[in-house]
Parts: structure tokens; sequence; C-alpha cells
């Protein structure tokens, strides 16, 4: 990926305020390759500065030296500008340190042998031309001049605490991104590995990509269909539990069906079967049922005749009926096709008035 402008101007700023590489590489981002080939293109005069390769060696050695002394550029253009004003003042590299001794003294209380001194003073102003008014005012713009240089510094310094802030969350912002580029290019894959699995398994059952989709469709339909019928047999006891408990089963092995769609061929024609028989089962347990209301209905007629209306001689015809159906059943009326209701129940009495005295029959 290519480098940008403003980067490559930041390497090259780092590097003239005497970073190294290595720290050049910690605060962009950039590779080292790419940090010292920036360098050699700078020296060599390929970026659009004039003299930045000259320019750039002796900053980065200035500021090399600086740093052995705990110092940086920002405080080194305050000596520079400091220096010129000693300069300007006649006070020579030489006697810097005495100059130094004495304004420190002078800030306390006046040291011996002021007055002389300020004598002598008095005698360069007027060899010199100059005013102590003017010189107070030229000390005055220097103070002046530096705490506006060191409000500079510290805005300058606040600025690049905040550059490396928004660095790194631009640098955070990108490496995001760019996981969200790889997560998207993965889906991508696999979406695609999907549709060929889909083709694959299409092309081996010889039908096409949306005849497949509409059979595993189909499939998923029959979770409807045995819910239904889960929700019917839930009505029944008894054998009704054991179908749902294979109709689990069944239900459990067809969501595993997308694995083998043949498989899930054979299940579907195994479930459809399974509901066959659920829908035979519930005829017969239906039919059961019936019987079970009948008996229900005729019980309190037989048990208390007397106390249950039959307007339509519909319950009484049912008892004749039975009782027609047991005569016909008993050996001692098999063959008397009409035999009296008095006979049928001194018939009746005799045989249950036996079977009290038998041995083992009490009451």
């Amino acid at each position: 990926m290519a480098i940008g402008f403003d980067r490559k101007m930041r390497a090259l700023e780092l590097y003239a305020q005497g970073h190294t590489t290595d720290q050049v590489v910690e605060e962009t981002g950039v590779s080292k390759g790419s940090v010292v080939s920036i360098i050699q293109d700078a020296k060599a005069g390929k970026f659009p500065v004039p003299d930045l390769g000259e320019r750039l060696q002796e900053t980065h050695a200035l500021a090399v030296k600086l740093k052995k002394e705990r110092l940086d550029l920002s405080q080194a253009r305050v000596g520079f500008l400091f220096f010129k004003r000693l300069q300007e003042l006649g006070v020579e590299p030489e006697r810097l340190e005495d100059w130094t001794s004495f304004s420190s003294q002078v800030g306390n209380q006046l040291p011996e042998g002021f007055a002389p001194a300020a004598m002598e003073f008095f005698k360069v102003l007027q060899t010199g031309g100059g005013s102590y008014d003017g010189l107070v005012g030229e000390v005055k713009e220097l103070a002046a001049q530096r705490d506006g240089l060191a409000a500079e510094v510290e805005d300058l310094r606040a600025k690049e605490e905040r550059a490396k802030s928004l660095r790194g969350e631009v640098e955070k912002a990108e490496s995001e991104v760019r996981a969200l580029h790889a997560r998207l290019d993965e889906l991508r894959r696999v979406v695609g590995a999907m549709a060929d699995v889909m083709e694959k398994r299409a092309a081996a059952l010889g039908i096409t990509v949306a005849e497949l989709e509409a059979r595993m469709k189909e499939l998923l339909s029959v979770e409807g269909q045995i819910a239904q019928a889960r929700a019917e047999r839930d009505q029944f006891k008894g054998e009704a539990a054991a179908i749902e408990e294979r109709n689990r089963v069944r239900t459990a092995q067809m969501s595993r069906a997308a694995a083998d769609f043949e498989k899930d061929l054979a299940l579907l024609k195994a479930t459809r079967g399974e509901l066959a028989e659920t829908a035979e089962m519930k005829g017969r347990l239906e039919a059961e049922l019936e019987r079970v209301q009948w008996a229900l209905r005729l019980m309190p007629f037989i048990s208390d005749p007397a106390n249950v209306a039959d307007e339509d001689f519909a319950l009484i015809a049912m008892v004749v009926e039975c009782v027609d159906r047991w005569v016909g059943a008993q050996p001692k009326f098999r063959y008397n096709s009409n035999p009296s209701l008095g006979l049928v129940k001194e018939y009746v009495h005799g045989k249950r008035m036996e079977l009290r005295a038998a041995p083992g029959r009490g009451g």
C-alpha cells in the first residue's frame, strides 16, 4: 500500500527532531525499510522542498546533540534568541556564566561593587549611543517573546499529543475496517462454498438447484404437518403417548436431514407411513370412544330406568337389542326363538343363585 505524502513528511519531521528510525517506525506505523527509503529520498532531493536534504541532515544532527544535553529544538530556539540578545548587549560567550551569576545576585540583593559596575555600564551606554530605557525595553520585549515562545511550545506540545491521539484513533479505525473487509471476504467465500455444495448435490440427484430448494422447502413444511399430527394425537392416552415419542424421534431425525438429502427422502416416506398408522389408530380409538360414549349414555338408564328420560325409546331399544343378542347366545334358549320375558328372568335369577352358592363366593 502506497504511503501518503503527509505520512512521509511526518516521518521526516520526527527524524529532523532527532528520533531514530525505530522511533519513527513506532510513531508513524511505517515499516523500517520505508522510513529509510523516505530519508534517503529526502537527502537525494526527491521531495518538492528546496534544500530539504541538506537542512534535514543538519537539523537531525543538531537535534541529536540537543537530546544528549536533554534539550529539544523549541528550547534551542529560545536559547538562540537569548544568545543573540546577549551578543547585541555586548556579552561575550565566555562571560555568559559570569553574567548569569551577576543577574542572579541582583535579583536577591545588590552585590558589592554594584555602583562601580553601574557607572561602567553608564559609560557603555554613552559610548554605544543607546539608552537605559531602550535596553530595559529590549529586555522586556525579550521576556515577552520568551513567554510567547513558551506558550507556543506548550500549545505545540498539546497539539502534538492530540495529533498522536488522533493518529492512534485513525490507525485503530483503519484496523477495524481491514478486519471488517476480511470478515466480508470470509462470508463471501462461505456463501460461494454453500452454493457449490447445493450445485453438486443437485447434480448428484439429477435435478436443478431450484428443484432442490423446492424439495428442501417441502421438507420444512413436513414439520408443520408433524406438529399438526402431534396436536391430534395429544387428545388420546395410552397408545397416543408412544406414537408421540416415535414422532419426536422422527422430528429429531428430520432436523438433521440437511446433511443428506437422500436420507431425508427415505425419512419422509417413513414419516408418512407413521402418519398413516396414526390415522388408522385414530380411527380405531374414535370407534372405541364412540362405544364408550354409548355406554356412558346407557349406564344411567340401566341403573335407574325410572328416573332417566327416554322419550324416543332409543335407550330401551338398545337394551332390548342387547338382551335379544344375549338370549340368542345362551345354550338354553338357542332353539327357542321367542322365549318369554318371565322365562328369561327366571333363568337369570337361577344362575345368579347358583353362583352365589358356589364355594368361595360370598353374599
